[in-house]
């Protein structure tokens, strides 16, 4: 019911210019001025198609949780939103005047800044319940395939903890993660790629579900789990996986939330659409060295089978792909869509 108004409202600017071109005497309007107004629309409609596609997925997710929350009485524990809470006011509370709201750069910063933090929240919730299904672990599967692939979880592991630069780095490197989706808001926000700022949102909330639907069919562990026994492995921040496995978890603290998924890894994903998203600006070299040492910390830090990596990998390269050519498709579309209407509106 809200899509169509939203869509309206979004075009309304461009369309009242394009229409008034429209209007003029013929001899007043030029094939540049058709030209601009076609590639103005354009542009719009570009914008405005991946904002609903993904409010809708935000609104999906919500519902989702929702529905599993109160059917398998769940809860949340409501102060664990406080910070988010008050982090989304700080950034959005500038859009209220009206000289901010009108800022191009400002209102995309803070519509994505809203979109991350609440996307980020029910994808959080929704991570602990799949979690909860309690499912067959592929552990052994997954480490199989490491083996075959003539990567030695153990060693390495011991090899990063006995050179402490190195594990100190990517360490700080992987939890930098928050900090860089940030900078990379603010970056492309400032600098007015929106349609790069569109996609990277897009793919980063469509990417992390899909991450959590794939770890409910394929459930596991995680290396430093799995071998924790053997090498010694730092677990600590991984208790809550046994304990949502037995059910006796079902209150979800989003200020002390872990990561439990292990195929594919996120961390992965992230690093290279962070990577993508400022390809060809000043920032692309800095963020391929972070990126690259987070890549690194995925098995030590972050407890990965090898194969975890290479498979978030595989699934962002897909997912970079397969929207950009969903992107030419629905521009071809809404050209064709623009002609109809151009015809029409000239025969009546």
């Amino acid at each position: 019911m809200t899509v169509a108004p939203l869509k309206f409202l979004l075009e309304l600017p461009i369309l009242s210019e394009c229409s008034g071109a429209a209007g003029a005497v013929d001899n007043e309007v030029t094939p540049h001025m058709k030209a601009e107004c076609h590639s103005k629309y354009r542009y719009l409609a570009s914008l405005v198609r991946p904002v609903i596609f993904r409010w809708s997925m935000l609104g999906i997710i919500i519902f989702a949780d929702s529905v599993w929350l109160f059917w398998d009485q769940w809860t949340v524990e409501p102060r664990s939103l406080l910070p988010r809470a008050m982090m989304g006011i700080v950034f959005c509370t500038p859009l209220l005047i009206k000289r901010y709201r009108c800022d191009d750069k400002l209102r995309s910063l803070g519509e994505a800044i809203a979109f991350s933090l609440i996307f980020a929240t029910a994808a959080e919730i929704f991570s602990y319940l799949v979690v909860s299904t309690d499912g067959r672990l592929v552990d052994a599967s997954l480490a199989a395939a490491d083996n075959a692939l003539s990567f030695d979880w153990g060693s390495y592991y011991l090899w990063s903890t006995r050179h402490l630069l190195f594990s100190h780095a990517v360490r700080a490197a992987y939890q930098s993660m928050g900090l860089q989706i940030l900078i990379v808001l603010i970056y492309l926000s400032f600098t007015q790629r929106f349609l790069k700022l569109s996609e990277f949102l897009d793919l980063s909330a469509l990417l992390l579900i899909l991450t959590i639907v794939v770890s409910l069919f394929f459930p596991a562990e995680g290396a430093s789990k799995f071998y924790g026994s053997r090498y010694h492995a730092d677990v600590s921040g991984m208790f809550h996986f046994e304990l949502l496995r037995s059910g006796s978890m079902k209150t979800i603290d989003l200020g002390v939330i872990q990561g439990l998924i292990s195929i594919p890894s996120y961390h992965t994903i992230m690093g290279i659409l962070l990577c993508w998203s400022v390809w060809g600006s000043r920032l692309f070299p800095f963020l391929v060295v972070v990126n690259s040492a987070m890549l690194f910390a995925t098995p030590f830090v972050g407890g990965h089978y090898f194969v975890d990596v290479a498979a978030g990998a595989l699934v962002t390269l897909a997912g970079i792909t397969v929207r950009r050519y969903v992107r030419i498709k629905w521009n071809v579309l809404g050209d064709r869509l623009t002609l109809i209407r151009t015809h029409a509106s000239h025969n009546t």
